[in-house]
């Protein structure tokens, strides 16, 4: 969907208007040429939406119900998927429209959501397994950390601007996981009512919001921690 911002005009850009099932579209983003991007779990594709030209480009990822879920995109624009039921990273490279695939060390898992790091690295959180991992592209090395409770449920993972990992984690009732990889420490920050929270953003000011997804209706709500309350010094919030 497409909205002009002087006439108020709306625009619908169907992936497939004869389609019996919704592709389920997921995760939009922007390129660096103002393309929009998204993946579309059930039909296993990613699509890019191209603004010149208005038209749907979409591609089939390479292993049978995949379940493209997350993605994100690294400096150069190649698109990172997190394989959801097949629980692997996949890159896609739109100048050769080619795909890498990257199982997860830790087999069998289910993978929701990827980040590109401030050094190209590609951050990954196994739900099922309770372990985050990072994949250096330039190699295809992978490595895997345990999180240091039962019931760990990691889904969402995002960096801060002190380069730590911030973890969305939906075991033990819901909490935020601060992983530090210098030191390998975690940290957790248990939410304040019983919910998990799928998506997460860091400001400029640090601070980490999320929602209360799974909550009782009468209490959902946006939150927010502070890691550094000393640090504080508005309450707003902007990239």
């Amino acid at each position: 969907m497409r909205v002009d911002s002087k006439t108020g005009a709306i625009k619908y850009y169907p992936y497939n208007p004869e389609a019996k099932r919704p592709p389920h579209g997921n995760t939009p983003f922007i390129d660096s040429k103002q393309n929009v991007w998204t993946s579309l779990s059930w039909a296993n594709e990613i699509a890019k939406w191209d603004r010149t030209t208005e038209e749907i480009s979409r591609y089939k990822l390479p292993t049978d119900n995949a379940f493209a879920y997350g993605m994100v995109m690294d400096k150069n624009d190649n698109v990172w998927v997190a394989d959801w039921w097949r629980c692997k990273v996949t890159k896609f490279d739109p100048a050769t429209t080619q795909f890498i695939e990257y199982p997860a060390l830790t087999r069998p898992c289910t993978m929701r959501r990827v980040f590109v790091d401030h050094n190209g690295m590609v951050w990954y959180a196994l739900e099922s397994a309770g372990k985050i991992g990072m994949l250096d592209p330039s190699t295809g090395k992978m490595v895997e950390y345990n999180e240091p409770v039962k019931w760990a449920f990691p889904y969402d993972i995002q960096e801060d601007h002190d380069y730590n990992l911030w973890i969305a984690d939906s075991g033990q009732g819901g909490a935020l996981v601060k992983f530090e990889p210098r030191s390998k420490n975690f940290t957790y920050y248990p939410y304040v009512q019983r919910t998990d929270m799928p998506k997460i953003e860091v400001s400029g000011q640090n601070s980490i919001w999320y929602t209360t997804r799974s909550a009782d209706p009468k209490d959902q709500a946006l939150g927010v921690l502070y890691p550094d309350k000393s640090k504080i010094k508005t309450l707003a919030a902007s990239y």
